[in-house]
């Protein structure tokens, strides 16, 4: 095999690797993070956060009656409308931030270096993004699109499940109190 040959199996290899590491890290439907690659970077960032005393805060959302979009709208428009609130908040979220999804129609955000407070605004600047996207359903009738948010602070007394924990019991209040809200955690 000459030389020639040779860099041409290298860089087909090398652009294999890189589409590997890609469909690793990358929900193949939304183009976020994926839950794996999430919970590697949220245990990296609380490790940080621990080292360096520095603030690392977390939002999780979860799609208000999202099972009503795919019954009336079907799958396609679902897929549509995780997409889109998807890329909602990667727009209104920091280079910093890593934005993923965590599984069905809930989404995390890891916010590094970020105090609850400095959370709490992100998420419901996120919530207003998420209102303005609006579906037709199969009948032509408008289905407006909100979510609830959670958001928690990390602490040292805390460690990765405690955390998750947190911002998902958080997560839960705004939905009992009638979605559509941010709700943030208390110490």
């Amino acid at each position: 095999m000459n030389i020639t040959e040779r860099k041409k199996i290298e860089k087909k290899e090398e652009a294999l690797t890189k589409k590997l590491k890609h469909q690793a890290q990358i929900d193949g439907l939304t183009g976020v993070y994926n839950r794996q690659h999430l919970d590697n970077e949220l245990k990296i960032e609380i490790k940080r956060a621990k080292r360096y005393n520095r603030p690392l805060s977390l939002i999780m959302l979860d799609i208000d009656h999202f099972k009503e979009v795919n019954d009336r709208c079907g799958h396609q428009v679902g897929d549509w409308t995780l997409k889109k609130i998807a890329k909602s908040m990667k727009d209104v979220a920091r280079a910093t931030d890593f934005v993923g999804r965590y599984g069905g129609e809930e989404f995390i955000v890891v916010c590094t270096e970020t105090a609850i407070d400095k959370a709490l605004n992100l998420a419901k600047r996120m919530r207003k993004e998420i209102k303005k996207l609006r579906v037709l359903d199969k009948d032509g009738l408008l289905l407006k699109i909100t979510a609830s948010f959670g958001v928690a602070q990390y602490s040292e007394s805390e460690d990765f499940d405690k955390l998750l924990a947190n911002v998902d019991g958080a997560l839960y209040e705004a939905k009992k109190e009638g979605r559509d809200r941010v709700y943030c955690a208390k110490d």
